[in-house]
């Protein structure tokens, strides 16, 4: 390290003791590979790993592998659960801590030592030289880090702070102080952190100091912002937590030259700016495309990524990074009311690919139904398949360009024949899976085989008939997942009219791959995410959606198509995170809550419902009542004029024979009495009259 020795000092191990930790400073002849086993540390990404001059097993069951030195300085998370300790030219430098220093495991919260599994054995490598199987490690290390930032520019192009305007001015502070409030907030809580706390992204202290640190030389490397290298070191030293600043593994995180290597990694976009349109030229274009047609440039935007596809050849296809090849057949989901500009998208969509576009109306079709979907790839005759039997082979061009006006259409046949078939079909046809169903005549025999057509599917979605997508069976078989979501409505449509700015000049790949390429680090991630979910490890991590997953790769090789371009680069793959990852939330939460909403409003009216009748059942209740004290009045009237000859049952029931049944209830019988005898005001006694028992009231002690 910068005015140090280069060598260690061996009197140093003399005073050790127990409880004190032994620590080698790396990038003198050996770099430290360290392999988190608790956070799925994994180097199968790397093919051929670097050999090992020495391994111990860490507390927490990872490994330190003594490597030749990389010529890179320190870097961690070059791979999940990976971090290499290196060092060049006396910075960067990393340490490891070696055997007996003990420390609490994070596997099992006891105190474990590390201990060496295969001894150190330096004297083969000094006389080697060194050797080159860290290349492709060093080669990771070397290459600009991928950021989460989604909003990062590929080049700022706009004023510097003093020539914005005073709104833009404001947003810029406030962008900045709240950036920097959050963090000091963030860094504030890890200070009291437990020993081996981490936070959901796995970062302990170092990780937070170094994230830390490089947010704060973004904001300075930004033209856009009034923070100078001074300030946000000072900015950097200030929120910094003492406790956290002392740590030796958090120093040197703010370093010379720290933000001319932000500045030339990219900075962060204005918040004035949008993220994805305001990111390149083609972008834009499709923005005032949308804005002068008065639709949404996000539908826009998508639509024409959709299309896209169609103009993919068959042969070209996401690599088995997990699983087998991936075809680039996609849906959309455009959400939005009726009269949202829906079927104008994809109208406006197909001009905007000028040459390319209009020459899609021939592929262009409507579903109605899983059957029908299937037979638009088929020829209309059957012909010998060479044993005997008949077959009808795919069409010449087997490319589909889908557009449903309104996914109710869907919906409306879900309990029918066809409706049966569509749901399982569309999640085949999106994934190029095989199309077909089975039947005695060969003329109604479907089959296209996987791999072997295209299709891209628009679907409008009005929210309050989500559901036909949105139902927990779908999302359990993941429908949802298959499609990128966009909201039609678009605030940032301008006062003033916007000029139409022609077709795109969009020109295919030079050369069109057999596999879309995209970057070691996303493969790396990628698998990391399958293994855990293959493991039954997602529920407990936070599971990323497999299909989501695929949607947004699909996403970022359409992003480099519209570009002219066929591999996916760390640009294409942060912009498909806002496009099929924040704005397809986005849709889908407007969705759930237009959803909700209408359930609440049919309870609400059943309610209402049931209100109603239960106010009708008591008024029935009270009139019942009112009726019946009028008719006890009668009969006790009728009763007390009797006097002591007594009232015949015959003679009640004929003089009140319109409330013969009330009368009945109210006197009832001398087996089962009714309240008028119950209560004492009526006396039923049996009498005989002319030879025949008969029953006469009287009244009773209590009239």
């Amino acid at each position: 390290m910068p005015g140090t020795a280069p060598w260690p000092d061996p009197a140093v191990l003399d005073r050790w003791e127990p409880g004190m930790a032994v620590c080698a400073v790396m990038g003198h002849l050996v770099d430290g590979l360290d392999v988190d086993a608790h956070k799925g540390g994994d180097l199968s990404a790397l093919g051929t790993p670097p050999t090992p001059y020495g391994r111990q097993r860490t507390p927490s069951g990872g490994t330190h592998d003594l490597v030749a030195s990389l010529g890179v300085p320190s870097r961690d998370g070059v791979l999940p659960g990976v971090d290499v300790k290196a060092g060049v030219d006396g910075g960067g430098h990393g340490f490891l801590f070696l055997a007996p220093t003990e420390k609490l495991s994070k596997a099992t919260g006891e105190v474990v030592a590390y201990r060496w599994e295969v001894a150190p054995y330096l004297a083969d490598l000094a006389v080697l030289g060194g050797d080159d199987t860290g290349a492709a490690l060093a080669a990771l290390v070397r290459a600009p880090r991928a950021r989460a930032d989604a909003g990062a520019l590929e080049a700022y192009d706009g004023p510097d702070y003093a020539d914005l305007t005073r709104e833009q001015r404001a947003a810029a502070d406030r962008h900045v102080e709240a950036t920097l409030f959050d963090w000091g907030v963030r860094l504030a809580g890890a200070a009291e952190w437990p020993d081996g706390e981490r936070d959901a992204q796995g970062r302990g202290w170092e990780g937070l100091a170094r994230d830390w640190a490089w947010t704060v030389a973004k904001l300075a490397a930004a033209p856009w912002t009034a923070l100078d290298e001074d300030d946000a070191e000072a900015e950097h030293d200030e929120r910094l937590p003492g406790v956290i600043a002392a740590d030796p593994k958090c120093r040197g995180k703010w370093r010379d030259g720290i933000v001319d290597k932000a500045a030339a990694d990219g900075v962060p976009s204005p918040p004035w700016l949008d993220p994805v349109f305001d990111a390149t030229p083609v972008l834009r274009h499709v923005r005032q495309a949308a804005h002068s047609r008065m639709l949404g440039s996000r539908g826009l935007l998508v639509c024409t990524l959709v299309r896209l596809a169609a103009e993919v050849p068959l042969g070209t296809a996401l690599p088995p990074v997990v699983g087998s090849r991936a075809a680039l057949n996609i849906g959309a989901a455009l959400v939005g009311g009726s009269g949202g500009g829906k079927t104008a998208m994809f109208d406006v969509s197909r001009e905007l690919l000028g040459l390319a576009g209009e020459g899609q109306r021939r592929i262009e079709r409507v579903p109605g139904s899983g059957e029908g979907l299937i037979e638009t790839y088929l020829e209309g005759r059957a012909q010998d398949d060479g044993a005997g039997g008949k077959t009808r082979p795919v069409v010449a061009d087997p490319r589909r360009l889908f557009y449903v006006d309104e996914i109710g259409q869907l919906g409306a046949t879900k309990d029918g024949r066809s409706g049966a078939t569509l749901g399982p079909v569309l999640r085949s046809l999106l994934t190029g899976g095989m199309l077909g169903t089975e039947n005695a005549d060969a003329a109604r025999r479907r089959h296209v085989p996987a791999g072997a057509y295209r299709a891209a599917l628009v679907a409008g979605v009005q929210p309050v008939a989500s559901e036909v997508l949105l139902s927990a069976y779908d999302v359990g078989a993941g429908t949802p997942q298959r499609f990128v979501w966009a909201l039609t409505v678009d605030p940032t449509i301008p006062d003033e009219d916007v000029d139409w700015p022609g077709p795109l000049d969009w020109r295919p790949p030079a050369a069109w791959p057999a596999e879309v390429e995209y970057p070691e680090h996303l493969r790396a991630e990628i698998r990391r995410q399958a293994r855990a979910a293959a493991r039954g490890e997602d529920a407990a991590e936070g599971r990323v959606d497999g299909h989501a997953r695929l949607t947004r790769l699909k996403v970022a090789a359409l992003l480099a198509v519209l570009h002219g371009e066929a591999a996916i680069t760390d640009r294409w793959w942060r912009l498909a995170g806002v496009v099929a990852g924040e704005w397809t939330e986005e849709a889908i939460a407007a969705c759930r809550a237009s959803l909700s909403s209408s359930r609440e409003r049919q309870a609400a009216a059943e309610g209402r419902m049931r209100g109603h009748t239960r106010v009708a059942e008591e008024d029935f209740v009270a009139e019942d009542r009112q009726r019946r004290d009028a008719v006890a009045v009668k009969v006790l009237s009728r009763v007390a004029e009797a006097g002591e000859d007594g009232l015949s049952w015959a003679d009640l029931r004929r003089d009140l024979r319109r409330s013969r049944d009330l009368v009945e209830r109210l006197v009832g019988t001398p087996e089962d009495p009714g309240p008028l005898v119950a209560g004492g005001q009526v006396r039923l006694a049996e009498v005989t009259v002319r030879g025949k028992p008969a029953t006469r009231l009287y009244p009773g002690e209590g009239a």
